[in-house]
């Protein structure tokens, strides 16, 4: 479970990021998320926007209506989740059941230890941004620096030609894209100051400008 104190770390060091780029006016922070409006001048039409660390709303399900509701508002939805690897950024490995699943034979044995199996709050926030690119909150451990990292989820392929063809029992069983398992690849670290590039109509979303 993740203090106050470390949720309002993780809303403050957001905010500071935003401040350090004098391009945002900072509406509101709380413990989930925060706020801001781009300033008068930087663009024809200067717009409302919430970062919001989607782990911190409670239960998965809280994300889809959260983000809904800033879309009726016209207000655009920058999600970023906390790494705290039990929300989100959980190894496939952590699963008995996953670090024994036959049909990632196509994986090396490295490659299945560092596979993610997907949290309900990852699906959500991919489904609502229409991007596998993900942005996690790194908190400072001994070994790692905190702030804003991005990750590409990249596709796992599940191969299940173990099983013979004339087992009935798993007709229901089809080489596919799992919808679970992701193999994350690390682009980098958002450095600051924070700044957002162009936002998507469609899902009504922003994302912090990171440089590949």
């Amino acid at each position: 479970m993740v203090s106050k104190k470390d949720k309002l770390k993780v809303t403050q060091y957001v905010c500071d990021g935003l401040e350090e780029s004098n391009n945002y006016d900072i509406l509101n922070k709380d413990e989930k998320s925060v706020y801001a409006r781009v300033k008068t001048g930087l663009t024809d039409k200067p717009y409302d926007l919430e970062v919001v660390i989607a782990n911190f709303l409670g239960p998965a399900k809280n994300y889809s209506p959260h983000h809904l509701n800033n879309y009726n508002q016209g207000i655009h939805t920058c999600p970023i989740l906390y790494k705290d690897d039990k929300s989100a950024f959980v190894r496939l490995v952590e699963n008995q059941a996953g670090r024994f699943d036959k049909s990632l034979k196509r994986y090396s044995p490295h490659q299945i230890h560092q596979m993610l199996a997907l949290r309900a709050i990852e699906k959500e926030v991919t489904n609502k941004t229409g991007n596998q690119r993900v942005i996690y909150f790194q908190p400072e451990t001994d070994h790692l620096d905190e702030g804003l990292r991005v990750f590409a989820l990249n596709k796992v392929n599940l191969d299940y030609s173990h099983i013979p063809h004339f087992d009935r029992r798993y007709d229901f069983v089809e080489n596919r894209t799992s919808i679970d398992y992701k193999l994350p690849q690390d682009q980098g670290r958002i450095e600051t100051p924070l700044d957002f590039g162009s936002t998507d109509k469609h899902y009504r979303t922003v994302t912090l400008i990171h440089k590949d």
